[in-house]
């Protein structure tokens, strides 16, 4: 063949390729018509996720969600959270390679669909979150090349079928977030190639850990948490040498952690908490080399922290809280270079913080509330711009705050009450655009909170009440937003209120009590919509009480005494719907507004002398005229009698004046003149 012919031939046969491949693409596969007819015919797809399943999009393998293999041949459908409803049939199984379905997150609803059970194939079926319901499938060994089955988060309820016992090649199994309410089952052990197991959060009937899933050896995973396990925790765990995540947390758990689970040196988690475990916690657990969580919290574990726990180098977490545990933290915890989350709360812990607690590490998270640690803070907290959380209240830490958190950008709550702390805040904490919640209460604080505060536009709650601040409260606290509590009593604050503050609109509650404010109470009121309690007592206000107090709609409690305020109680409060109400200890005068005259009120009113009102607080009568009356009438008194003697004296004269006239008409003597007079001096005198 010459070299012409053998090009002319090579032409052809590209010709000819091209024009099978068009001819392929032009007509829509078998697999792609079987799709096409679940789509339309067994599922609602109200969301549009398989709009472009239709044949303008002839290639199946181009569809959302479908996967196929070298020949062309439908292999995998995922179609995880598409909210896609309506019914699983036997005409998926019409796939011929079908061996990955995951159709996770949608809105399936009804039994098992047991037509599954004829796609043969299957390796990995995923029915997770949506709305199944009723038994498990007895005949689901009938899937013999199942390696993964995950029906979580579900309604399915009942025991778990033996035919789950017969599984031989699976490897993952979830049964987590259902209704199930038999025990474990024993049968479970004989799948020996199983690697991951979950069966948490299912009310199941009380029961222990069969000691048959001893025989999973492969395990690397092992979810039973919330499930009413009771009894101790099986020593079978040191046969469990691949685990490396155990959840065994919210059961009913008792007695000691097994020195077993000290041998895992896979384990990277390690969750037992919330049950009722005692005694100490293992100083082997130390040995646990890859552990990167520890979470042993809410137990009744005693004892001290073992020093082992400082030579987990790879731990990044751990919980310890809500326990009996005693003793100081290990010395050496400060370096570990993973370590991000310290949760010790509630405990009886003693001693100093490790001093270079986040030095070494990205520290995000401490919480140690509720123990008793003393001594000064770690000055490097927030040296690397990780800390997100300060949580320390109630201990006995003092000195001052150190130097790392005067301008640490990452800090949003700041819980420092309830300790000794001492200095002055820095205006970088007062001033920080991060922070979230500050409090500061119940320490030894001094200073003036600066100007700066103004720039804290993300602060939702300022508790600073009980320590040793004065000056007068910047009027610069109005810019603060997005304030809903501020607790600032038992200080010395002096000065007015300032109106800014009355002006926020997201603030509920407002404490500014003992201290030594004056001025009036600032009558711009009516922002303050969220407003529910109200306290001033123990300054020195004086002034009204703003009507405008009764404009804030869910305000319950209002607390005035022991100020200066006079006037009358606005008569519109009565229409609030108040639990507390004290403005005792003022100079205010007139009626109680008649919903705020009852029994719950009852020591609300003292000190206030002209308060009146009767009812059941049995006030003094308080008719309009009862304070002036006396004087009133005596002044009425007055006016009559000075003009009965006024219209007296004057008849008496024209009297007189008439009776001299008619005797000098008559000629009549001296004498008789003298007598006429001084009977009209007589008369007038009486």
């Amino acid at each position: 063949m010459t070299e012409s012919s053998k090009r002319y031939v090579c032409k052809l046969c590209g010709v000819s390729l091209v024009i099978l491949h068009l001819s392929y693409c032009s007509a829509i596969s078998q697999d792609g018509k079987i799709l096409l007819q679940i789509k339309e015919r067994d599922w609602i797809d109200s969301h549009g996720a398989l709009s472009n399943w239709n044949e303008s999009h002839s290639d199946p393998c181009s569809w959302n969600g479908v996967y196929c293999d070298s020949a062309f041949s439908v292999t995998q459908i995922n179609l995880t959270d598409t909210l896609i409803s309506g019914n699983l049939t036997s005409a998926i199984c019409s796939l011929a390679n079908l061996t990955f379905l995951t159709i996770q997150g949608n809105h399936f609803n009804g039994p098992f669909p047991s037509a599954l059970l004829q796609c043969k194939l299957l390796q990995r079926l995923d029915l997770s979150y949506n709305l199944f319901h009723g038994s498990l499938p007895d005949a689901i060994h009938e899937l013999s090349e199942l390696r993964v089955l995950n029906l979580a988060g579900n309604a399915f309820s009942g025991s778990i079928p033996p035919a789950f016992g017969l599984l031989s090649k699976i490897e993952a199994l979830f049964f987590h977030e259902n209704s199930l309410s038999a025990k474990i089952p024993s049968f479970l052990g004989n799948l020996t190639t199983l690697t991951n197991f979950s069966i948490g959060d299912n009310p199941l009937q009380p029961g222990v850990v069969p000691s048959e899933l001893g025989n999973l050896r492969r395990l690397q995973e092992l979810w039973v948490y919330n499930c009413t396990l009771v009894g101790e925790i099986p020593d079978f765990f040191g046969n469990l040498t691949e685990l490396v995540y155990l959840d065994m947390s919210k059961n009913r758990l008792s007695g000691e952690i097994p020195t077993s689970i000290t041998g895992l040196s896979k384990m990277t988690v390690l969750l037992l908490w919330q049950n009722s475990l005692s005694g100490k916690i293992p100083a082997k657990i130390g040995e646990l080399s890859s552990l990167s969580i520890l979470d042993l919290s809410d137990n009744q574990l005693s004892g001290e922290i073992p020093e082992g726990i400082a030579n987990l180098a790879n731990l990044d977490t751990l919980h310890l809280m809500q326990n009996q545990l005693t003793g100081p933290i290990p010395a050496h915890l400060d370096q570990l270079r993973f370590l991000t989350r310290l949760i010790l709360y509630n405990n009886s812990l003693t001693g100093l913080l490790p001093q270079n607690l986040g030095t070494h590490s990205d520290i995000y998270h401490i919480d140690i509330v509720g123990n008793s640690f003393e001594g000064p803070l770690p000055k490097n907290l927030c040296s690397r711009g990780t800390l997100y959380g300060l949580s320390i209240f109630s201990n006995r830490f003092n000195g001052s705050l150190p130097s790392s958190l005067h301008d640490c950008k990452s800090l949003q709550y700041a819980l420092l009450n309830d300790n000794r702390l001492s200095g002055e805040v820095p205006e970088g904490l007062w001033g920080s655009q991060s922070i979230i919640d500050l409090q500061l209460q119940n320490n030894e604080f001094g200073g003036r909170i600066p100007a700066a505060i103004g720039q804290a536009k993300n602060l939702t709650r300022l508790e600073i009440g009980g320590n040793q601040f004065g000056g007068w409260i910047p009027h610069e606290i109005g810019g603060l937003t997005s304030l809903q509590y501020f607790t600032a009593g038992n200080n010395n604050f002096s000065g007015p209120i300032p109106p800014e503050l009355m002006g926020l609109s997201d603030l509920e509650s407002l404490n500014l009590e003992h201290n030594n404010l004056s001025g009036e109470i600032p009558k711009q009121l009516e922002s303050m919509q969220r407003l529910s309690l109200l306290n001033l007592a123990n300054n020195e206000l004086s002034g009204p009480i703003p009507e405008t107090l009764a404009s804030l709609p869910i305000l319950t409690s209002i607390d005035l005494s022991n100020n200066d305020l006079q006037g009358r109680i606005p008569m519109e409060l009565g229409s609030l719907n108040l639990n507390q109400f004290n403005i005792s200890g003022n100079d205010l005068y007139g009626p109680v507004p008649y919903a705020l005259n009852n029994l719950a009120f009852n020591m609300s009113y003292g000190g206030n002398q002209k308060l009146c009102g009767g009812g059941p607080l049995q006030l003094p009568a308080c008719s309009s005229n009862r304070k002036l009356l006396p004087n009133v009438a005596a002044f009425v008194v007055v006016i009559v009698l000075c003009s009965a003697a006024v219209v007296i004296c004057m008849s008496s004269i024209a009297c007189m004046y008439n009776k001299r006239r008619s005797l000098l008409r008559k000629d009549k003597s001296p004498d008789q003149v003298s007598q006429f007079q001084s009977e009209a001096t007589c008369t007038l005198t009486v």
